[in-house]
């Protein structure tokens, strides 16, 4: 299915986060991927005594976060993206290795790309020799995220493809409407893109489809996404975060120059 020149870049999963190799101004890190957020983000580390060249606030289902911002240039899978405006934050759960930028969907999604959960791994779209693909209903939003049309129970859904949530979201706002069935579950502490943290029922949820194949059954929180969608001016019925994205073990391609997305099992 891959061509025989072209090595995939391994995952590294930890949590439920994804990193893989990056630089920042040249020097070697691991980049979190995180196609949910729309501005990357560096540690104060690699953002070291570079000067600050304004603020940005960021808004998330819990809270907003105003930060400094720097300008940096980072490389990831071979594309440089340079004078780039990432934000400072330390706000991060300790992991037992080092990372030094969070990528937001417009670094990852600057080139087609494949998100090959069998594998663990992303590759270049170029990578690829063959396959059984199928096409997905998306629209790549300004911003640089991905909506996806998903279904349950006959019925459209609106998808966020979010690597950079651990865990599923189900938006609450929406929640009557959708097919899904949604179970009890249990409840744990959350840590949202702004450090704001609460304790959340996480559901588990079934029937979640993508054209003929069904998402295999998992958690998710119902939290209301009515801040989020004001902010994007667009509905979101799910989040489909890191979790339901390893369960379901497929191979993604995002290709946003030709506004598509394939999928295959």
């Amino acid at each position: 299915m891959y061509r025989e020149d072209f090595q995939p870049v391994y995952l590294t999963i930890h949590s439920l986060d994804m990193f893989a190799p990056a630089k920042v101004n040249g020097r070697e890190t691991l980049a979190h991927l995180d196609t949910g957020a729309n501005a990357p983000t560096v540690t104060p580390r690699f953002a070291g005594g570079l000067p600050r060249t304004g603020r940005m606030k960021v808004r998330s289902a819990f809270g907003r976060e105003e930060s400094e911002v720097v300008s940096v240039n980072v490389e990831f899978m071979g594309e440089v993206f340079r004078d780039v405006e990432a934000r400072v934050s330390d706000s991060q759960k300790p992991f037992p290795f080092e990372w030094g930028v969070r990528l937001s969907a417009r670094e990852i999604f600057a080139r087609p790309i494949v998100f090959d959960f069998h594998v663990l791994a992303v590759l270049p779209a170029e990578a690829i020799d063959g396959g059984n693909w199928q096409k997905v209903p998306s629209n790549f939003l300004e911003v640089g995220l991905c909506m996806l049309e998903m279904e349950a129970g006959g019925r459209p859904l609106n998808v966020l493809f979010d690597t950079g949530a651990g865990i599923s979201v189900i938006n609450g706002r929406h929640l009557k409407e959708m097919g899904i069935t949604v179970e009890p579950g249990f409840e744990m502490d959350v840590e949202d893109a702004t450090g704001e943290r609460r304790k959340v029922e996480a559901k588990v949820v079934r029937g979640l489809r993508l054209g003929g194949m069904e998402i295999p059954p998992f958690d998710a929180f119902v939290v209301s996404l009515g801040p989020v969608e004001e902010y994007l001016g667009h509905r979101i019925d799910v989040v489909l975060g890191a979790n339901a994205m390893l369960r379901g073990g497929l191979r993604w391609l995002f290709d946003r120059e030709k506004s598509r997305v394939l999928v295959m099992e």
